[in-house]
């Protein structure tokens, strides 16, 4: 089921990103992508993913909604995403206020979909927001600190390499969006046709720097938020 639901969602970015063959061949031997043939939550996060990008790229608001509310079931990189829209709407939005009406309906669709994990964990555990608890258990240890040097991961090979590649992905990220708020705000030049790329750009930016901060330094597992 998430071979099927990997490669269908992928097959809807190629055709409506308008992907050549080689940008499409190139996507599809990043080796993170073993996770979404594995029974983790991947392939679903994934579809949602492809959900608002469809969304955005014709206009179907309600796309965006069901997305977000699969986003926010699925995985908790979903906190990462609702700041990466909200940025888009403010920067990029042509109508600040329009823009502000949809980030709060996004909003709602979230908190929706919390509720409804949270209901279903509390009934299989009795508490509430157990997830949160979980974060700090000694496995992952998840907590708000500064990141140590040097930074580390995991494993060697091949999980080193992919890490520090997601993560300089996610440097580059803040240096082509900061160009752009430099031209948006400085030199007037405004580019909304490119929503879907600024809305990933942010993503990637945020996401890594939530690793860096919560991980203090261990960047363990990016590529599987990033690539």
């Amino acid at each position: 089921f998430n071979a099927f639901l990997f490669l269908f969602s992928q097959s809807v970015v190629f055709s409506l990103l308008k992907l050549k063959i080689r940008q499409g061949i190139i996507l599809m031997v990043m080796p993170s992508l073993i996770f979404m043939f594995l029974p983790y939550t991947e392939s679903l996060f994934y579809f949602s993913l492809t959900l608002i990008i469809v969304g955005i790229k014709k206009d179907k608001f309600s796309f965006v909604l069901v997305g977000f509310l699969i986003a926010s079931m699925t995985r908790p990189a979903y906190s990462i995403l609702f700041p990466a829209y909200l940025l888009c709407q403010i920067i990029i939005g042509k109508s600040f206020i329009h823009g502000v009406k949809k980030t709060l309906l996004v909003f709602l669709v979230l908190g929706l979909g919390v509720l409804i994990v949270n209901y279903i964990q509390f009934i299989d555990t009795g508490t509430w927001f157990g997830f949160i608890k979980a974060q700090s258990n000694p496995a992952w240890d998840n907590k708000l600190g500064v990141p140590s040097l040097p930074l580390t991961t995991w494993a060697d090979f091949p999980a080193k390499p992919i890490d520090a590649f997601s993560l300089m992905l996610g440097a580059f990220s803040f240096i082509i969006l900061l160009q752009y708020i430099r031209n948006r705000y400085t030199n007037g030049i405004f580019d909304s046709n490119n929503e879907i790329a600024y809305f990933s750009l942010f993503y990637i930016l945020g996401i890594s720097i939530a690793v860096l901060l919560f991980r203090e330094g261990v960047v363990y597992s990016l590529n599987r938020f990033v690539l």
